[in-house]
């Protein structure tokens, strides 16, 4: 009996032996962990100056690069921009033509040029006078007495500033004759009054003036009409005189050369 309990004992510490070889938990398996994604972190450059793509429009470009070296390559970025508008035009091909003239006369150019930079007034170059052109039309006849001359000067400047709109006020335009000396009497042409006209409203600024002139050789006066506007990048005189010079006559003159400037 006592061996019998004992052989009792040995089997059932047998027994608790192999139970333990085996955990009671889940079932071990092989895990796959997948790697770490790397995630960007783009350092951008300042956005470059805005170039010009049209009259009032650009772009402008920057390139970034990845703190992190991910090993992707961003394509440099662009975006649009907005800019002040400027002219593409050349000065000779804003100016009147013959068809924008009234058919009524036998209109005939008396004069044309390009105006280069080194050919201008000191002030011009000051203000930083670009390229130019001036025309001038007759309607002079060699039969006739009666006639109208119509002179137009265009001036390409950088984005007009403050001061070319000083070089446009009323003022300016006075002493501009003073200095061509119309106001003694040792010249032919002796200018009797200038007086300022309401203004056009023609372009972003625009002024209008009228000069009465003697000739002192022959008595006769006459008046001339000028408007002076500037649009955009663009600065412009254009004048009537004549013996039949009008004022109305003038802006319907201007109004065509403004929609000429784009």
């Amino acid at each position: 009996m006592k061996k019998l309990l004992q052989l009792s004992i040995i089997f059932i510490v047998l027994i608790a032996g192999c139970i333990q070889e085996f955990p009671t938990g889940g079932v071990i398996t092989n895990e796959t962990f997948e790697p770490v994604k790397c995630i960007p972190d783009w350092n951008c450059t300042f956005w470059s100056d805005c170039k010009r793509t049209d009259v009032e429009t650009g772009i402008q470009n920057r390139t970034c690069i990845d703190n992190n070296n991910c090993n992707i390559k961003k394509p440099q970025e662009t975006r649009a921009c907005g800019l002040p508008r400027i002219t593409l035009k050349e000065p000779s091909q804003m100016a009147l033509e013959i068809s924008d003239l009234p058919d009524d006369k036998n209109w005939l150019i008396k004069e044309s040029n390009i105006r280069a930079r080194e050919k201008v007034s000191q002030i011009e170059k000051e203000l930083g006078f670009k390229k130019g052109y001036n025309i001038t039309y007759s309607s002079k006849e060699d039969n006739k007495t009666d006639f109208i001359d119509i002179d137009q000067f265009i001036s390409i400047y950088p984005l007009v500033n403050s001061a070319i709109n000083m070089s446009f006020s009323f003022e300016a335009a006075k002493e501009s004759y003073r200095e061509k000396g119309f106001f003694e009497n040792n010249t032919n042409k002796i200018i009797l009054s200038i007086s300022d006209l309401p203004s056009p409203n023609i372009g972003d600024l625009s002024i209008a003036y009228n000069i009465t002139i003697l000739y002192s050789t022959t008595g006769l006066k006459e008046n001339i009409y000028t408007i002076c506007f500037i649009k955009w990048d663009v600065a412009e005189v254009i004048r009537v005189s004549g013996t039949e010079s009008d004022y109305d006559f003038l802006k319907d003159l201007v109004e065509i050369a403004e929609e000429k400037i784009a």
